[in-house]
């Protein structure tokens, strides 16, 4: 298996594209806890979020070993937010899919992955096999700094070739290069949440994840 590693460039945290996230009040809860999920979009991460419409929310959702349920949200001046409960101590994976309403498929998918502390996830789970996705191939909860983390990138189920960007919340941006059976090798250099972006047909996907010390 051949590694493909990280380009790193410091300076302004940024995009070269309007995209979409999911972040969360917590991404360690104890289980039983009430978290809030923001929904989010803009042209850079962090500094520009601003609440998803309506019009382009096609569907949120939380998947756990109980099952998937739909998530509703609502805006309140800048912020657009929904409640989830932790049901179980195991993996919570939030969808966010987004559709024009001129398209007549989805354009853009937002995930975040949530494990509830003193629970390990497995990476087998982390994919839902629908639309364009960011997969890391390691479990989530173990990302730290100066520790490579693979990550692929999957249409449908089937892994492509993707430029990933990573853009870190406290400054700093990467690029991966991920293909099939060649998933990307990414190294963080410093603590705190981290966005991937991939863009790919025209269609976009984000996932949003959290760097330990």
């Amino acid at each position: 298996m051949v590694l493909v590693a990280a380009t790193i460039l410091g300076g302004p945290v940024g995009s070269h594209a309007h995209e979409f996230w999911l972040d969360a009040s917590e991404y360690r809860p104890d289980t039983a806890a009430e978290i809030t999920i923001y929904l989010r979009g803009g042209h850079y991460f962090p500094a520009s979020a601003l609440a998803p419409a309506d019009r382009v929310i096609h569907r949120l959702t939380a998947t756990s070993s109980a099952g998937t349920r739909d998530l509703s949200s609502t805006t309140e001046k800048r912020e657009r937010r929904a409640s989830l409960v932790i049901s179980d101590p195991g993996l919570h994976r939030i969808d966010l899919v987004l559709q024009r309403p001129q398209l007549e498929k989805p354009d853009a998918w937002a995930r975040l992955l949530l494990v509830p502390s003193g629970s390990t996830s497995d990476p087998a789970q982390y994919a839902s096999g629908k639309g364009l996705e960011i997969l890391p191939l390691m479990p989530i909860e173990t990302a730290r700094v100066g520790h490579s983390l693979l990550i692929n990138v999957i249409r449908d189920g089937i892994a492509v070739k993707a430029r990933i960007q990573i853009v870190a919340a406290g400054g700093g941006v990467a690029w991966v290069d991920s293909m099939p059976e060649q998933p990307a090798a990414f190294t963080p250099r410093k603590p705190g949440r981290h966005l991937a972006t991939v863009t790919d047909g025209g269609q976009t996907a984000t996932l949003m994840f959290d760097v330990q010390p």
